[in-house]
């Protein structure tokens, strides 16, 4: 009789066991069937590691240079009312797109977008396509060229003028070679190409007379007092 009352509360418990075993997978199924909206999409920049459906929010961006790729004054470039100033040109090859100093550099949502540029002497237009986490090039081109005038000796203040235009040159530059277009000290000046007079006058030795100098497209010319 014993026997039978230990089998009979033992099968109790077994059946309680299997029922909670039951349950307890069926939460768990449940668990790992669950449905989490969100952006699946490893390379997007809001990536939900927790998401199990891409529910198409996922958001991707690139960057995008400008670029002088010939001596000229610096262009502002506006990309989708974001706006950036070019610096030093690259006349002999490319910038490092992204981090290239000079560029004006814009990270944007990836697509097709429409940019602007303006410098005082050229205007550009068009359109740049964006890939996600990728990087483009896009040149500025002025066809236009620099010259500077410099000195190596110390004869006070050299004006320069050229197009109507006056610039200074203030500090000698004695260091063995000619300095390069917009060097501190020198008077520098970006021109369409072609050739220019020129008159200069020191506050020392006044009246320096009057030449020309020729502007290429695609360099930035000397000349030394």
């Amino acid at each position: 009789m014993l026997n039978f009352i230990y089998f009979n509360i033992l099968t109790q418990k077994m059946k309680l066991l299997i029922v909670f075993l039951m349950a307890a997978g069926v939460l768990i199924t449940a668990s790992s069937c669950e449905r989490i909206p969100g952006c699946t999409d490893i390379i997007a920049n809001n990536y939900n590691e927790k998401a199990t459906v891409d529910n198409g929010t996922c958001q991707f961006t690139g960057v995008v240079s400008f670029y002088l790729d010939q001596y000229g004054p610096n262009a502002t470039v506006t990309v989708d009312s974001q706006t950036a100033t070019t610096g030093t040109a690259y006349p002999d090859g490319l910038p490092n797109c992204g981090v290239g100093s000079g560029c004006a550099t814009f990270t944007l949502p990836a697509g097709t977008h429409n940019y602007t540029a303006v410098s005082s002497l050229s205007s550009w237009s068009g359109t740049v396509n964006i890939n996600a986490n990728g990087c483009s090039l896009v040149p500025l081109s002025q066809k236009s060229g620099g010259v500077i005038f410099w000195t190596a000796t110390g004869s006070g203040n050299i004006f320069v003028t050229i197009n109507g235009v006056t610039d200074t040159v203030t500090t000698p530059f004695n260091v063995g070679y000619a300095p390069s277009c917009g060097n501190p000290g020198c008077a520098t000046f970006y021109l369409p190409a072609g050739t220019y007079s020129y008159s200069a006058v020191s506050s020392v030795s006044g009246n320096l007379g009057t030449n020309t100098v020729i502007i290429s497209p695609d360099g930035c010319n000397t000349v030394q007092f």
